[in-house]
Formats: structure tokens, C-alpha cells, sequence
């Protein structure tokens, strides 16, 4: 398995964990997630729910996409460009959210009571690199079969842990911020 490889089944797990996680947190309370939509100050009120629903059904598309392209390399290559469209609008707005001062939750992972900071667009920028390197045919994978199951668990039990980390950058950057007196 060369480095290409490892690097583009790393990167297409994250993304496949992340919209996954964040598919289902966001079904758990979509009324939360709703909310911080509207938020956001982006849309007239009307399109707030269906557009919420709609990005809540594109990011679960987006899952399955990528866990078919485990088997199928144009299927991933969709999954990672849909990713990577649905990752640019989302920062769009999340940039919105910081130039306007706006102090609103993300819903990016459900409901949460922290706002979007510096940390949210550090994140999605992040997960745009991930987008990208699962795209490139340099990184992609033929078919997960050909390869040892010890590796490809290793690798995603690393990408797991990596999407539970940065899926909980905001909090981390509050934990490690000084404390002011």
C-alpha cells in the first residue's frame, strides 16, 4: 500500500465518519439544527427548514456515497466532490457568521451551545483538504479488497479518532485557552 493510498482511504474515511456523524446528530434534534440555521441570517425565513432538510439528506448522500466508494472508485470520487461543494458553502457561511460578529451556534454536529469561531473555519478548511486529496486520482483507491484488513482497520481506526477530535475543535480551543483572571 503506498503512501498515496493510505493517505486517500485516511482522508475518505474522515469524511465518510464526519458526514455520517453529523447525519445522524443532526437528525437526533432537527429543530436545533434549524435554529442555527436561521441563525446564520443567510435566508429568508420560509427556506430555512427545507433547506436545512436538504442539507441534512445531501450530507447522508454524501456518507453513502463514500462508503460505496470503498468498492467503487467513481463512487467515491462522487461522494469527495459532492463533499467538497457542500464543505465550500458551508464555510462560506460559517465566514459570514465571523465577519458579521454573529454569535450563533454552528449545528455542524447537532445541537450545541458554542459559537462559530475561528476554530469552526480552521475545521472546515481542514476538511476541505480532505475533500480535495480524496478526489485527486493520485490518492485514489482501486478497491479496498486487495488490501491487508489489519492496515485498513489501523487506518481507520486513526481516521476515526481523528474525526472525534476535530469534529470537537471549538470545544478543545476553549479547554486549552487561558484561563482570564
Amino acid at each position: 500500500m503506498s503512501i498515496y493510498e493510505v493517505i486517500g482511504f485516511f482522508c475518505q474515511i474522515v469524511l465518510l465518519l464526519l458526514f455520517a456523524f453529523a447525519f445522524v446528530q443532526k437528525l437526533r434534534n432537527h429543530a436545533a439544527y434549524e435554529r442555527s440555521v436561521e441563525g446564520f441570517a443567510l435566508l429568508p425565513r420560509q427556506w430555512v427548514t427545507p433547506l436545512a432538510w436538504l442539507a441534512t439528506g445531501v450530507e447522508g448522500l454524501i456518507a453513502i456515497l463514500l462508503l460505496g466508494g470503498l468498492l467503487w472508485n467513481e463512487v467515491r470520487l462522487a461522494g469527495a466532490l459532492l463533499a467538497l461543494v457542500v464543505l465550500l458553502i458551508f464555510t462560506g457561511a460559517l465566514i459570514s457568521v465571523v465577519a458579521r460578529r454573529l454569535h450563533v451556534s454552528c449545528g455542524c454536529f447537532g445541537a450545541d451551545e458554542h459559537p462559530v469561531s475561528a476554530a469552526s473555519l480552521v475545521r472546515n478548511v481542514g476538511l476541505i483538504v480532505c475533500s480535495v486529496i480524496a478526489a485527486l486520482p493520485t490518492f485514489a483507491i482501486v478497491s479496498v479488497i486487495r488490501y491487508p484488513l489489519q492496515a485498513l482497520l489501523l487506518i481507520a481506526l486513526a481516521a476515526a479518532t481523528f474525526v472525534l477530535l476535530w469534529s470537537f475543535l471549538d470545544e478543545i480551543t476553549l479547554v486549552l485557552r487561558p484561563k482570564t483572571v
